[in-house]
């Protein structure tokens, strides 16, 4: 009863948010490969094509609103909520995987837009389905009386979920590794003479991940982005490794994670302490064959440590990969042995935590119902859009002012621009491209995150805008080093409405657009007619202690 409240109560609005910047760059790729273009040659992206095909497949089926990627962003987090509660025990006491539930969907349906239709959550569906079939195997290997028959194709069909989930991102190898080892020792801790066995199911479980593996290289070579694929892997992405293994760009994530995600901040680290505390008590104690719940704990704890390693310490801590070990931990905490028989007191416990976010939820505030009306009646219009965003200003400049942006859109629209007219400067500018349903003039979607991952390429780009057939440059005001605040931007010359607002820094007028003339103002955009070659971005890493001087 309180799930579909809590269900109904927000998922409207959670179907009418904005897609943020990297779903958006994905349905760019998804479309170019859809009209016959080719993935990494002609729209580029620096990440495994799996999130480009699950797009391909949701979009080309079900269209191209906004609703429809967010609906399948809640049914992909649906079933994995399936998984993960099954995953408590006792299973006959349904109170606590009811309240463990509650407590996932509060999570996720109240964070901002950058966590949904992300990778990451969508990884953790196979790796799921992967981590359910390794459970089913170590039980089986376990028992004294089984050889292992009969496993490989459970094996087979493991691997390839493990390997569609490296598709998505090859990060997921650490807790698939993680918990090969940990059904590894629970074997052999129940039977020593299982070697025989454990070596046919391990070369089974490589061989479904290298077949996962070679379908997704077959696509690449048949599609034609079998080069571009390699380049793009083997060069540009050592610039990008380095960027996010830089720390000064890992620790501001991290505090503004502890500052918009509380109270659920706080569960990912005394989470994986009682992951480990789990793994150390569990292979402490004599193995118990008649125990069926012990492999079930111990896979768990050592999929949620995997997790947590990978997301904390190898990948850019963006809130969607931290979202993902928080999730974790729910079921996991719930899922605490110590507690097995005190069912009563973890569903008072989820309950209060549940309780406390929701109180905290703008579902009790006095616009909730009036924006869920509207977002029943309208679907994911403009000024929706806006209006849910209104109540988190830390993302704004990440994300798109999606009125005004409709606007420079409907101008661009009079001028009857058409494919390869149009450069996107930021990343708030770059949904232009799929509202004017048209393709970039470069296959770099848009220009700013680019020269921002790979500052060695800005002459690269240069050179590519240079080739192509650019009428527009569209640029926000309030995105990138030495510019201007919301206000400001919005801020027009007297009898000049079509201009650069009247505080724009006359020292940024030497860069790259905004030498360009002005021909259309909304908000913190503007539309700038190109009348010769890119000159040096003001954003280009090379001019970064100027630039900080100007502000300063």
């Amino acid at each position: 009863m309180i799930l579909g409240l809590i269900v109904v109560a927000w998922l409207p609005l959670f179907l009418c948010l904005p897609l943020w910047y990297d779903p958006v760059h994905y349905d760019i790729c998804a479309r170019t490969v859809l009209r016959g273009g080719v993935m990494y040659r002609d729209v580029f992206d620096n990440n495994l094509p799996g999130v480009i095909w699950v797009h391909m497949v949701v979009r080309g089926l079900f269209g191209w609103r906004p609703e429809v990627l967010n609906l399948a962003d809640f049914l992909f987090f649906s079933v994995a909520v399936g998984f993960l509660v099954s995953w408590i025990i006792p299973a006959g006491r349904t109170g606590v995987r009811v309240w463990t539930a509650v407590a996932l969907y509060a999570l996720y349906l109240s964070t901002p837009e950058v966590c949904h239709c992300q990778r990451d959550v969508w990884m953790l569906l196979p790796a799921l389905l992967g981590l359910s079939l390794r459970h089913r195997q170590v039980t089986r290997l376990s028992h004294p009386e089984n050889s292992g028959r009969g496993l490989t194709g459970w094996a087979l069909l493991e691997g390839l979920c493990w390997g569609a989930a490296v598709w998505f991102k090859p990060y997921v190898v650490v807790p698939a590794l993680a918990c090969w080892l940990a059904g590894l020792v629970e074997v052999r801790r129940a039977r020593s003479g299982a070697v025989g066995a454990l070596v046919v199911n391990t070369l089974s479980l490589l061989g479904g991940g290298l077949l996962a593996g070679g379908l997704g290289l077959a696509w690449l070579w048949r599609s034609g982005s079998w080069s571009a694929f390699w380049d793009v892997l083997l060069h540009w992405d050592r610039e990008y490794m380095g960027y996010c293994h830089d720390w000064t760009h890992r620790l501001l994530p991290l505090f503004r994670c502890l500052l918009v995600y509380m109270p659920w901040c706080l569960l990912p680290l005394p989470a994986a302490f009682l992951a480990w505390r789990m793994l150390r008590g569990a292979w402490r104690r004599p193995p118990q064959p008649a125990d069926a719940n012990q492999p079930r704990l111990t896979l768990l704890a050592a999929f949620y440590l995997g997790w947590f390693l990978q997301a904390f310490f190898l990948q850019l801590p963006h809130d969607y990969v931290l979202i993902v070990p928080t999730l974790l931990a729910v079921p996991l905490i719930a899922a605490e042995p110590r507690l097995a028989n005190w069912a009563f007191l973890r569903s008072c416990f989820l309950a209060a935590f549940a309780a406390m976010v929701i109180l905290g939820w703008p579902v009790f505030g006095p616009n909730h119902w009036a924006l869920w009306l509207r977002c029943v009646r309208e679907g994911s219009t403009p000024a929706v859009r806006d209006q849910l965003t209104a109540n988190s200003p830390i993302f704004r400049r990440s994300r798109a002012d999606a009125v005004d942006l409709k606007k420079v859109a409907d101008f661009l629209r009079r001028q009857g621009v058409q494919d390869g007219e149009v450069t996107c400067m930021t990343g708030c500018t770059h949904p232009l491209l799929l509202d004017l349903d048209i393709q970039p003039p470069t296959r770099f979607p848009e220009v700013s995150g680019t020269t921002t991952f790979f500052p060695s390429r800005g002459e690269e780009l240069r050179e590519e805008l240079a080739r192509s057939r650019q009428r527009f440059v569209v640029s926000d005001l309030c995105v990138g080093p030495g510019l201007m605040s919301f206000t400001k931007a919005a801020q027009a010359r007297p009898g000049e409405p079509a201009s650069l607002p009247p505080d724009f820094p006359r020292e940024m007028l030497k860069y790259y657009p905004w030498s360009e003339p002005v021909v259309f103002h909304s908000g913190r955009y503007v539309v700038q007619r190109v009348t010769g070659p890119a000159g040096r971005f003001w954003f280009d890493e090379a001019e970064a202690e100027e630039l900080f001087e100007i502000i300063h």
